[in-house]
């Protein structure tokens, strides 16, 4: 089937959206529209569609990306996401996303290292781990970073317990449910609460 240019509409400004048989294909400049002769109707030959991939869009995407990650670290997921959003054609968005891995511009792992030792003073490793997952950290890249950070739960389960609970000797079965669901919630597992409450009260008696 001939692939032909079958809409062309404002976008934002001096931007529009190339319709190609009817589908979205990608957006361009209206200085772009007039060199390359672009107009509805006219047939998108593949030697033209490359072109303005290659050589138009992908070299766009590829500014966008290093503009993204001028001040912040981000995930691959995170720019190609943001990539997506400024309507990139998946070709462009590869080629970017590519090109600042290339110069480690992008580096999931990196990220994942960084991110843990900025909360492993505040967050459990299941707490951490959900939420590079939701990052688009992919899930063995994320245990590999944890298997080699020095996150020690149970000193950071006694650190949140001596700010809820002053004289654990003292304390009531239902205020020690209450901060054991807590500390649950916050990803804890279950074994290393209850370690952390023994070694907790032992500590404190030893105190007095």
């Amino acid at each position: 089937m001939e692939s032909v240019v079958t809409a062309i509409e404002e976008y934002h400004k001096s931007k529009y959206k190339i319709f190609i048989n009817d589908e979205f294909a990608f957006v361009l400049y209206k200085g772009e529209l007039r060199r390359y002769g672009i107009k509805k109707g006219m047939p998108m030959t593949a030697e033209l569609y490359h072109e303005l991939v290659d050589q138009v869009l992908t070299k766009r995407a590829k500014l966008r990306a290093m503009h993204l990650l001028e001040k912040n670290d981000r995930t691959e997921a995170d720019v190609r996401r943001k990539l997506k959003d400024n309507l990139y054609p998946q070709e462009a968005i590869d080629a970017a996303i590519a090109y600042v891995m290339s110069y480690h511009y992008i580096d999931d792992e990196r990220y994942a290292q960084n991110y843990i030792h900025y909360k492993s003073t505040t967050s459990s490793k299941n707490e951490i781990k959900q939420t590079l997952l939701q990052r688009g950290i992919r899930k063995d890249i994320i245990e590999e970073a944890l298997s080699i950070s020095e996150v020690d739960e149970t000193d950071l389960i006694m650190k949140l317990m001596r700010k809820r609970c002053r004289e654990p000797q003292t304390i009531s079965y239902e205020e020690k449910q209450k901060l054991f669901g807590y500390l649950y919630r916050k990803g804890f597992p279950i074994d290393r609460i209850e370690q952390a409450w023994e070694q907790y009260r032992a500590d404190f008696t030893d105190r007095i």
